[in-house]
Formats: structure tokens, C-alpha cells, sequence
């Protein structure tokens, strides 16, 4: 995994993906998503870098079960 982490945010409608994250580190998320969808998709891409060998039904399964966590926890983003 890499070092650092870089987040963009942009437009990924002609992607058809909410979130993309790449092997160098960095994340891109629609900037559209909002709320719990945002940290969904932050925490989804970034088990994919976190473990690139799990299969993407596992990182679904693990990513839902942390944001439920953080979002139950009343955490969230200012923007």
C-alpha cells in the first residue's frame, strides 16, 4: 500500500462508479456523494488499497460493516 493517500474529488458519471482507487495511492470519489454514501465509497476504496488481494465482494462486506460503525457513532464530515 501506499504511503500517502491522495483524494480527488470529480465527476465519475462517464466511469459509471461512484469511487475508483488506484495502486498509487490515490482515490477518486464523485463529488456528488454526500453523507453516509461519501463515507461508504471513502471506505470502500480505501480497503481496496489497503488489501488489493481481497475480492470485491469482501471489501463490500467489510467497508458497509465500518461505515454502519462510524455512521451509528454519529461521526461526521464538515464539509
Amino acid at each position: 500500500m501506499p504511503k500517502d493517500v491522495k483524494i480527488i474529488h470529480r465527476k465519475l458519471g462517464r466511469e459509471k462508479v461512484w469511487g475508483w482507487a488506484h495502486s498509487d495511492g490515490v482515490i477518486e470519489l464523485d463529488e456528488r456523494l454526500k453523507g453516509y454514501k461519501y463515507l461508504l465509497y471513502l471506505i470502500h476504496e480505501y480497503m481496496h488499497l489497503r488489501h488489493p488481494e481481497w475480492s470485491e465482494r469482501k471489501v463490500r462486506s467489510e467497508s458497509t460493516k465500518m461505515a454502519r460503525v462510524i455512521w451509528r457513532m454519529k461521526h461526521r464530515i464538515d464539509s
